[in-house]
């Protein structure tokens, strides 16, 4: 059926017999696991021409796309979350925990989805920042302190946003102020 419904797509039709039937319910997953091996230009052209949505297809392109992203700590999970947003990062795991279903004998790869879920949780209980809309900072604040107005206060958000994601405590004006060598009398 694969063959007919996704012609060219480079997938073990052993995996997918026993990942599918174990897989979460969320679509992008499902898809994901199903061209978990094909290009991701392919799979939003291959989703189109069965019909998915844009929303659907730019997520399992994004979960396949991100699928090797290493996930090892805090920081990586906050990097997934701000490429994919959280029900994207979220989907990303399930799509990981579905491709290891074949391995869950290993108890390392079960650990290791529990692991994933933990830091997950964690940082969203936590409210920690993933995107420069959650910075304690803005453009106009950087402009208020005399940074012109252009591609400089995007590379100064880029970086208070990384060293944000690195360290959440830093996620207070004063503090990034000083990260960015910024008079803090201007704040």
């Amino acid at each position: 059926i694969l063959d007919i419904f996704i012609p060219g797509n480079a997938y073990d039709t052993d995996i997918h017999r026993h990942m599918l039937p174990l897989c979460p319910k969320q679509l992008p997953v499902r898809l994901a696991v199903i061209m978990a091996f094909t290009d991701c230009k392919d799979i939003n052209r291959q989703l189109k021409k069965m019909t998915y949505d844009n929303e659907n297809s730019r997520m399992t392109a994004d979960i396949v796309k991100n699928r090797d992203l290493p996930l090892t700590d805090e920081y990586d999970m906050r990097v997934l979350i701000n490429k994919m947003g959280r029900q994207g990062a979220l989907l990303e795991i399930h799509f990981r925990s579905a491709v290891g279903i074949k391995e869950m004998i290993d108890k390392d790869n079960a650990k290791e989805i529990i692991r994933l879920n933990g830091i997950y949780n964690k940082i969203t209980e936590n409210g920690d920042c993933c995107t420069i809309k959650q910075l304690s900072i803005n453009g106009s604040d950087l402009m208020a302190a005399g940074v012109p107005k252009g591609r400089q206060i995007g590379e100064m958000l880029e970086k208070a946003l990384d060293a944000v994601m690195r360290e959440p405590e830093m996620n207070t004006k004063e503090k990034l102020f000083e990260l960015l060598e910024l008079k803090e009398d201007n704040i």
